[in-house]
């Protein structure tokens, strides 16, 4: 196995972070949650729409498959971002599932990367069928309608239905999330 990269993006500390340090029990909750959410390893995707504004998206690591049939999936944007606004005016939106090497769209679309904005500018994408932006190179997507949205704290929770899904080709190395880090299978 390489030595860890240490770049930073944004926060992100790409190849490990082995010296993060443990919560006292007495650390208020919040804190205590943000550590025990960093502990989770996740996959990453990038969630898409389009409104009269153009083209945007956002990095979640909050999806989930939540029924097969019919199927339906939910994902999590901050309560606060423009995201969740666009998506409530649009009513569509499009998954891409990120693969290993697609760390600058997860940064980009996460407002960390070079040219931090949500919009399109420079990304490789295709449409599906319902003309929702997804990225090339990415290992599937799927796209859908919000069927509900609910304030759950500092997020929105969003249940959609899918209308269309794909896979491409796999690498067999999604792109995790793990300690603040990006991690691939190898190294999670």
């Amino acid at each position: 196995m390489s030595a860890p990269d240490s770049r930073s993006g944004g926060g992100i500390v790409r190849g490990g972070s082995r010296g993060t340090s443990v919560l006292a029990g007495d650390a208020p909750v919040v804190e205590q949650m943000r550590a025990v959410r960093r502990r989770w390893a996740s996959g990453l995707a990038v969630v898409t729409t389009v409104t009269d504004v153009g083209l945007r998206g956002i990095t979640v690591a909050s999806f989930m498959v939540v029924s097969l049939d019919p199927p339906l999936v939910a994902f999590c944007p901050t309560v606060d971002g423009e995201f969740g606004q666009l998506l409530s005016v649009s009513g569509l939106f499009a998954i891409s599932i990120l693969n290993r090497d697609q760390e600058f769209m997860a940064d980009r679309f996460a407002a960390r990367g070079p040219l931090p904005d949500a919009a399109f500018t420079g990304i490789p994408h295709e449409s599906t069928p319902a003309g929702l932006p997804v990225l090339t190179g990415s290992l599937a997507w799927l796209e859908g309608e919000v069927s509900e949205v609910r304030t759950t704290g500092d997020h929105l929770l969003v249940l959609g239905s899918v209308s269309a899904a794909r896979l491409l080709a796999d690498s067999d190395d999604p792109l995790l999330s793990y300690e603040a880090a990006y991690r691939g299978l190898e190294s999670a």
